[in-house]
């Protein structure tokens, strides 16, 4: 599958995850399958490399992916948050997501980055996820995580998923797996596994 069709593939499945609990026909009308989400993105070292010497970095190929989610997803009334790491900083939200709000977040990820001493504290990425739960309405909250899973600094991704899910507790973990490595793609499964989400690989 080339780039671009698995750019549209996961990005229609990610629409699903976040959008569409089905169809209220007597109304003919969309209903939200949540409440609130969290895009959060990965910008250590390893997701500034190419992908098994692939072109475009793994970062790039997150960017697409989301900029075409975008495209698709309809304006239900969601609140929505898009957040990055390392160091964890917050390009939108929490509020009501408007598709050119969130579009122009999208466009100021980086494609490119510092490589070399720009380790990955993915754990600390989702546990700084907190301060931003703290500013949604209560409700199911989807959390999708785009990341290649090489944890290599401070907590360890699960312990800091079950730090989480223990103040809030309508929360399910998708990831969006851009691993290169056995150990990455293990951990980005397993989070999706034990929340009952849905984990994504290229």
């Amino acid at each position: 599958m080339n780039s671009t069709r698995i750019v549209s593939f996961i990005s229609l499945i990610l629409i699903v995850v976040i959008s569409v609990a089905g169809v209220a026909l007597a109304e003919e009308r969309l209903v939200p399958k949540i409440e609130n989400f969290i895009i959060l993105v990965d910008h250590s070292g390893s997701m500034f490399l190419t992908n098994q010497g692939a072109t475009p970095t793994k970062a790039k190929q997150a960017k697409d992916i989301l900029s075409a989610m975008n495209r698709r997803i309809p304006e239900l009334g969601y609140v929505g948050a898009i957040q990055i790491f390392p160091p964890s900083k917050t390009l939108i939200g929490p509020e009501k997501y408007n598709r050119n709000s969130f579009g122009g977040a999208i466009e100021n990820l980086q494609e490119k980055g510092k490589i070399f001493g720009n380790q990955t504290p993915l754990g600390r990425g989702i546990v700084d996820l907190v301060e931003v739960l703290k500013d949604m309405p209560p409700g199911k909250t989807a959390i999708i995580i785009f990341s290649d899973g090489e944890e290599n600094l401070d907590i360890e991704a699960l312990q800091a998923q079950e730090t989480l899910g223990a103040e809030r507790r309508e929360i399910n973990f998708h990831t969006v797996s851009f691993a290169d490595k056995k150990e990455g793609r293990t951990v980005l499964e397993e989070m999706s596994r034990v929340s009952d989400g849905i984990s994504f690989g290229q």
